[in-house]
Parts: C-alpha cells; structure tokens; sequence
C-alpha cells in the first residue's frame, strides 16, 4: 500500500481496515508533499499513522510545545464514501490556580461597588475558550443544578399543594414556592445569594456596558490597566476561537482551571469548598482533573496546519497576558 502511494516502504501493517490504512497513506503523501513533514523512511516498528504523527511532532515540536497547555494529537479516520484522514490536535488546559482577591475585591468595592463583579463576569467569559476561570457564577449554576434541580421543584410543588388543600388555577411562582418554603425553614436557590453574593461574579447591565472605561477611571490599582487591555485584545481574536464551554451549560465542572476567591480565609472560600465538592463528587484529583478541551484542530494540508499554528500561538500569547493579570490583580490593592 505505501508504495502504491509513492512512499517508502518497511512500514509495519495491522490486520486494519483497508480504507483506513489507504486513507493514513493518502495523508501522508499529501502532507510530505506539501512540506509539512518531512519524507523520510519509516523507522522500525512504524506504521503509517505513527510515521504521520512522530513526524508532525518531531518537525513542529517548537510550535506544539509553545502554549501552557497540553496537547493531544491523534490520527482521525473518517469513514465517508471516501475515506479520509487527517490529524487530531485537541488543546486542553494544563495547569490552574487559586487566584486571591479579597483585596481586590474590597478596594473596588470602596471605589466602585459593582466594579469587582462586572470584571469577573468579563473575564468569565472573555477566557473561557484560552484559559478558563471559575467564579462564584459557575458556584451558583453548580448548586442549583445539584441541590434544587427539576425533581426538586416539582416535588415541593406537590408539597406545597397538599399544605394548602386546593385547586390552583395556575402553577405558583418560583418566588411564591421559595417565600412559602423558607417559612417552612427548608432551603431554597434563593439562599445561595447570601453564600455567594451577586456582586463578586456580576453587575447591572450599565455597569457592565461601561465596564473598560471604568477600568481605566481606576488604573491605579494594580491590575486593571492589564485587565482592560486583555479584554480589549480578546475581542480582536477570530470569532470562531470564542466558543463556548460545555461545561458552563452543565453547571457542572471543576477541572483544571482558575479558581477566583474573594471571600471569608482563603481555605474557606464558599467558591474554592465547591469546586472541592464537584471535584471529589466526580472522582477527580485535585491537581489532575479531566477537562473539556479548549479546541479540538484538523490537520490535513498546509492551510489548516497554519490555522492551527495560528491558533496555538495565539493561546500561548492570551495565557501570558492572563498569567500576567492575575499576577498583578492578586499582588494586592492600593490605598
């Protein structure tokens, strides 16, 4: 087969199917020819998707290697009428911290009261396809989804229209189901407010519209300067680049990722004990937790190794400004 495709010969072959091996082929050449590895041949014990993938490794390691993130790269076989191959890259988180802003936090909160939340709901979103954070948002989702999903409300529904022995016209409002069950001293949604108050993850829509300019009215304070320039910058990436995690629609993610603190001690933070939670919750460690890549890339000619590389570069700068934003926003604020 390999010879039938003007490449050298000794690779060692699997009991395969034919079509997948013919498309690992097809993919070969069409990557040797367009110089995007190199033709050489194959080294001992090599079949033909290990001869692409060392090769694309080997001669782009510099490139891969670049990013703080990890890289898995495989051979992706479609099975269309006609067979095609093409190179897997899928880019995932590899590191991620706890990020101190109690500080933070109480300065803009002296300056500006809605400040602190406006910037995190900013960066929630603005990072999350290049360098994802976990706020008291993402702590929010979590617990409703787990503590007052949809058996929840409608069992308490069915509670509440036996305590009251009649026949509603209408289904109550969330609010009414709430009021009448914290009278019953049972817990409701509207309890998490006061575990993780709306101001330190989000603000009125004015505020948020208004957000840069009031990061530059307080560019005093360590950090804002370099968070108002990397919200700039991201709004300039490729539209396709921002995609949308997962995991933000499940409520549900631990992961590797930034955890934003700015409440009572540092290992008490409401926000870091549930990210602990859904972590021991899904058998994960702490320091190596599975996560939704950030983008899965196709490799198959020339411009789409150019677009990956374009993409990768482009994380590996976000990551370095993010790194460098934090870095500054926990250093402490000013007086």
């Amino acid at each position: 087969m390999p010879r039938a495709h003007r490449l050298p010969t000794g690779y060692v072959t699997r009991p395969v199917e034919e079509g997948v091996m013919d498309a690992a082929c097809t993919l070969a050449l069409q990557l040797t020819q367009a110089g995007i590895i190199p033709r050489r041949a194959p080294r001992p014990g090599e079949t033909p998707e290990s001869y692409i993938l060392h090769s694309y490794v080997e001669t782009w390691r510099k490139d891969l290697s670049a990013p703080d993130v990890l890289l898995d790269v495989t051979l992706l076989c479609g099975y269309s009428q006609h067979n095609t191959a093409t190179i897997g890259v899928e880019v995932l988180p590899q590191s991620g911290r706890v990020l101190d802003l109690r500080a933070l936090r109480a300065d803009l909160r002296a300056r500006d009261r809605y400040l602190f939340g406006a910037l995190m709901f900013a960066l929630r979103a603005a990072l999350a396809p290049y360098q994802p954070v976990f706020t008291g948002q993402d702590a929010v989702q979590g617990e409703e989804a787990l503590r007052f999903g949809e058996m929840w409300w409608d069992d308490h529904l069915e509670a509440l229209s036996e305590a009251e022995h009649e026949e509603r016209t209408r289904e109550p409002r969330a609010r009414d189901l709430c009021r009448w069950l914290q009278r019953q001293g049972a817990p409701t949604p509207y309890d998490l407010g006061r575990t993780y108050p709306m101001d330190t993850w989000t603000a009125p829509d004015d505020v948020a519209r208004s957000l840069q300019a009031r990061l530059h009215a307080h560019r005093a304070v360590p950090g804002l300067t370099e968070a108002a320039d990397l919200l700039a910058h991201l709004a300039t990436l490729p539209f396709e680049w921002r995609t949308t995690r997962a995991w933000a629609e499940d409520s549900l993610h631990p992961g590797v990722i930034d955890v934003v603190i700015c409440q009572d001690i540092p290992e008490r933070d409401p926000v870091l004990e549930f990210h602990r939670d859904v972590t021991d919750m899904l058998g994960m460690p702490h320091t190596e937790s599975p996560v939704e890549s950030l983008a899965m890339l196709e490799v198959h000619d020339w411009a789409s190794h150019e677009a990956a590389l374009r993409y990768l570069r482009a994380v590996a700068d976000v990551q370095a400004r993010t790194r460098a934003m934090w870095d500054a926003l926990t250093r402490g604020a000013t007086s």
